[in-house]
């Protein structure tokens, strides 16, 4: 947004200066613009029930409501959408300017409660390995005895028919 203030100025400007600007001035129509192409390609790419925005450029007096009707202008009646409330489609997040620690943290804690269930089934499939490995031990172990055995009454049994003749 600064470097289109910038363009109408003709200089180089800082991100202050939008702060200055009225809640009317074209640059919030081009900020409502880009937003709600975004909300329109979410419709109708995923189709989601809800779209929250967050962030200090929702400060802007007006902006999402400008975000909600360009948005109903881009659908142009592809989708269904509830045009006499479309505060329940597109809304601002109650977390205010905190929106990307807030949602930094959520996407943390998934990946932490996913590999955590990952590693459980690691565990548990490490349980099962050695446990199948214990038990294919002690059969070998049983099977080697009974061999033994066997063989061992096979030569007493060769060797006591040999002593008897």
């Amino acid at each position: 947004l600064t470097e289109r203030v910038e363009q109408r100025a003709h200089k180089k400007l800082s991100r202050d200066v939008l702060a200055q600007l009225d809640d009317d001035d074209e640059i919030w129509q081009h900020a409502a613009n880009a937003i709600a192409n975004l909300c329109t390609t979410l419709l109708l790419i995923t189709s989601v029930e809800k779209i929250v925005i967050g962030g200090g450029i929702l400060k802007r007096n007006g902006l999402i409501e400008k975000i909600q009707d360009r948005t109903i202008e881009l659908v142009n009646g592809y989708l269904d959408l509830p045009t006499q409330s479309m505060s329940e489609l597109i809304t601002k997040s109650s977390y205010g300017d905190n929106v990307g620690l807030v949602g930094a943290l959520v996407l943390a804690k998934h990946a932490y409660e996913e590999r955590r269930i990952d590693t459980v089934k690691d565990v548990r499939a490490q349980h099962v390995a050695d446990d199948a490995a214990a038990v294919a031990f002690n059969m070998g172990l049983v099977r080697g005895i009974l061999v033994g055995a066997v063989a061992s009454c096979v030569v007493m049994g060769v060797l006591s028919g040999r002593s008897r003749r």
